[in-house]
């Protein structure tokens, strides 16, 4: 083995040409590979980092429809007290707040967690300790961080002792630091008890996710019909106080990955695809060095070496040379992942752990010894067979090579062809559905815009919520004097953001509104089923966002100066929501209950109609929307985002807005973003999906009109005898031509055919993907084989001339 291993490297340093372009072409595939099995490793494959992770669930409560619900603080509390199945359960919200106490004031991600939710995951810090159900209460608040807050705001200091972080109104005294392998929810840098707020008694109020670890012996399906069991007769015990009819529970893991799944399997396939076109390539590549090589092997085999013998040989070269382009693979997927990573800007589970680690490194050299074992059996077979010593005779006689070889290279060639197609269908139907996209009226302006996001604590008392409404309108008037502003306003959450709230309204005929929120449940429950009762988006907006956001006013008026803190809470509503709900009138003067919201018992006036937004995304239809005014209704609105519109540059005007914000309160945190950027960070998705296989569908094109190009150019330099012959007998130039590009185009349109069927049937996989075109877009596939087509055209004629 020593001595084929010496000869394999002496005879690959002979053919430097051959060997570089070899290596670089298995390079990029196993190197894109790589890439990929890291991400696909870090998110999909790899075990969650906590002890026992598949007993981790994530329960829900299910609607009549099936679907779906977070839960009701009484029916968590319930089930925690009657299931047996659980070894602990706990109950988590979490969102953005304004947190001051570190280097710099700052917004993060807070999650309220009841006292079990570190016994669910099985975690402990690193330093300091846990909350448990006797600490952090309401006077006296404490909290956990991650690792990467601690480092970067609290200066990785041990000694915890006086560390303190105001947030949600509230100093909390930092107890620990979680290790750096937590991440979960996604995003959150700090858990806080969610004792420190007040029960909430509705059943409908579905503000809590949960989670739960099972109890050793427990099996899912027991678990499963046990919550099951559990939710039905709080149904039947509650009736229409609750509108779940069953709990259901998903491991947590899925849970998790459920919304990058099918992008990252997708693209798991294409990189598969642009594997096999590069080792297809270099097949035809050993193929033609086995048939220059038939001499040599001849001689050998006179002096008496065996078919093994010579078999073996070519299979030793061929694995040197795939573990040339693992090595070189490996570092192009170190590249590879950090553009991986940076292309997709959406909440990749995990993000932190993708890389290229140990199982990554012996993923690559699996991949690298095996394609070296099946490519390196072409020539090796070819030698077994004897084929060898025929070409040999036939070369003798004229003949440019031998038919076994020949029909093999047309073989490869056809494969190269049809697996390019079916990349170059795939990319080109997700960039004709993105451009779609790209044409859907999100029902504002998104350019000369810009987002200031701001945090504020959650206004408990009536007093805390005059004082915000007051702070806003003070910073808005002073934005709205900025010169070159057009349009300055403000809104809870931004359309296309993800983190708006929804819920069921009344619509009232009259009677005066509920008292207490146990009146208004009693409401709800006698309305279960009639068509007094509708389900919208919420929001709070000021007097200025519409104009801001060029919104138009359909019906109506805007909020204005008159609809103050005292004055009938205005409200205007979503023409497809006016539509729906009052199909055959008009909607204003009538009042809506949305009490359930935020607490306030006060009807909303409708006084105007505006026009549809797409707040879940370009791909989503216009929903039902309710706006009130933020100086009514300000407990919404700790979460804030002013949007203004301007002349000139939005850098500029983003120092003007952070000038003005800091000038009214040097601790509050921004963040910013033009419109533009929220409307394109909704597309993160599509775009990532998009460019990667048009990465890999334009690699494969390449690859497969190189090798397309060298065989050409090998068939043409072993046929100039008998193009020499036949022209001496009087055929044109022309003639000889058409004769090698014939033979080209019939091994193209097969491979073309046969791309064709595959991706009728492949593409159906992209569906959930597409948006405004079908799987089998006829431009698509007419642009692709024509495109392909000329490709291949040319690659055929630049060596046949």
């Amino acid at each position: 083995m020593v001595v084929d291993l010496k000869y394999a490297l002496r005879m690959l340093m002979k053919a430097p040409a051959f060997s570089i372009i070899a290596v670089l072409t298995l390079a990029l595939g196993i190197g894109a590979s790589t890439a990929i099995f890291s991400v696909l490793d870090a998110v999909l494959l790899r075990p969650l980092p906590y002890p026992a992770q598949e007993r981790i669930v994530e329960l829900r409560e299910l609607n009549e429809k099936g679907r779906g619900m977070a839960f009701a603080e009484p029916n968590f509390d319930d089930l925690r007290a009657r299931s047996r199945s659980f070894a602990a359960l706990a109950k988590y919200n979490f969102s953005p707040v304004a947190v001051a106490g570190g280097s710099e004031p700052v917004r993060a991600v807070a999650c309220a967690v009841s006292d079990d939710f570190f016994r669910v995951l099985g975690v402990a810090p690193i330093i300091g300790r846990l909350f448990s159900a006797d600490s952090g209460t309401a006077s006296n608040p404490v909290a956990v961080v991650s690792y990467g807050f601690w480092q970067r705001m609290l200066g990785g200091q041990t000694n915890l002792e006086g560390a303190t972080l105001r947030f949600e109104s509230r100093s909390f005294a930092v107890i620990g630091v979680l290790p750096p392998s937590v991440e979960f929810p996604p995003t959150v840098e700090l858990w806080y008890p969610a004792a420190i707020f007040p029960p909430n008694p509705s059943r409908t109020g579905h503000n809590w996710s949960v989670a739960g670890r099972l109890r050793e012996g427990v099996s899912p399906t027991e678990a499963r019909a046990e919550i099951a069991a559990i939710g039905q007769q709080l149904k039947s015990e509650h009736g229409t106080r609750i509108d779940a009819v069953s709990f259901g529970m998903t491991p947590l893991r899925e849970r998790m990955v459920k919304d990058v799944r099918g992008i990252l399997w997708i693209l798991c396939g294409a990189v598969g695809l642009l594997l096999m076109i590069a080792c297809s390539n270099v097949a035809n590549l050993l193929l033609v060095r086995a048939t220059a090589r038939r001499k040599e092997i001849a001689l050998r085999a006179a002096l008496g070496a065996s078919r093994w013998r010579l078999a073996r040989q070519f299979l030793v070269e061929t694995v040197v040379l795939t573990l040339c382009a693992g090595a070189l693979g490996v570092l192009f997927a170190f590249w590879g992942v950090d553009l991986v990573v940076g292309l997709y800007h959406g909440n990749l589970p995990r993000v932190g752990q993708i890389g290229v680690n140990l199982s990554v490194f012996a993923f690559s050299l699996g991949i690298s010894v095996a394609i070296g074992i099946v490519l390196g059996l072409v020539p090796a077979m070819h030698v077994a067979n004897g084929q060898l010593q025929s070409d040999l005779q036939e070369a003798g006689r004229g003949s440019s090579t031998g038919r076994s070889a020949s029909r093999l290279r047309n073989l490869l060639i056809i494969s190269q062809v049809a697996l390019t197609l079916l990349l170059l269908v795939g990319a080109g139907l997700l960039g004709r559905s993105f451009q779609r996209l790209l044409e859907v009226n999100p029902g504002f302006q998104p350019e000369s815009a810009v987002a200031m996001h701001i945090s504020q604590a959650d206004p408990e008392k009536e007093s805390d919520r005059r004082r915000l409404a007051h702070t806003y309108g003070r910073l808005l008037d002073r934005l709205g004097a900025l010169p070159g502003v057009m349009a300055v306003g403000g809104i809870n959450s931004l359309p296309m953001s993800g983190h708006g709230g929804n819920g069921t309204f009344i619509i009232e005929e009259g009677a005066k509104p509920a008292e207490t929120l146990e009146e208004l449940n009693q409401q709800f429950a006698a309305l279960a089923g009639t068509a007094r009762l509708g389900y919208a988006e919420y929001r709070v907006a000021s007097a200025g966002y519409f104009a801001a956001m060029e919104i138009p006013l359909v019906e109506g008026r805007l909020f204005q100066e008159s609809d103050g803190p005292d004055a009938p809470h205005a409200a205007l509503v979503s023409q497809t929501l006016a539509r729906r709900t009052w199909p055959n009138e008009s909607p204003i003067g009538k009042q809506l209950q949305f009490g359930g919201m935020d607490g306030d018992l006060h009807f909303l006036h409708i006084v105007g109609v505006v026009g549809d937004i797409r707040d879940d995304g370009l791909d989503a239809k216009p929903g039902a929307m309710v706006y009130a005014n933020y100086l009514q209704r300000p407990r919404s609105a700790s979460e804030f985002a002013i949007v203004l519109r301007g002349h000139g540059d939005s850098a500029a005007l983003i120092t003007a807005m952070r000038r003005e914000a800091r000038a009214l309160d040097a601790e509050m945190p921004t963040d910013f973003q033009t419109l533009a950027q929220v409307v394109s960070t909704s597309l993160d998705d599509r775009r990532f999906s998009m460019v990667v296989l048009g990465v890999f569908a334009g690699a494969a094109l390449v690859l497969a009109m190189v090798g397309l190009y060298g065989i050409m150019s090998y068939i043409t330099s072993q046929r100039t005898t008998e193009i020499g012959i036949r022209m001496a007998l009087g055929a044109q130039r022309s003639d000889m031509l058409r004769l090698i590009l014939r033979q080209s185009a019939t091994v193209v349109m097969i491979g073309l055919a046969l791309g064709l069927l595959a991706a009728f049937a492949a593409t159906r996989l992209l569906g959930s993907l597409l948006y405004g075109i079908a799987a089998n877009d006829v431009f698509t596939y007419v642009a692709v084989v024509l495109l392909l087509s000329a490709a291949a055209l040319l690659a055929s004629y630049i060596p046949a001339r």
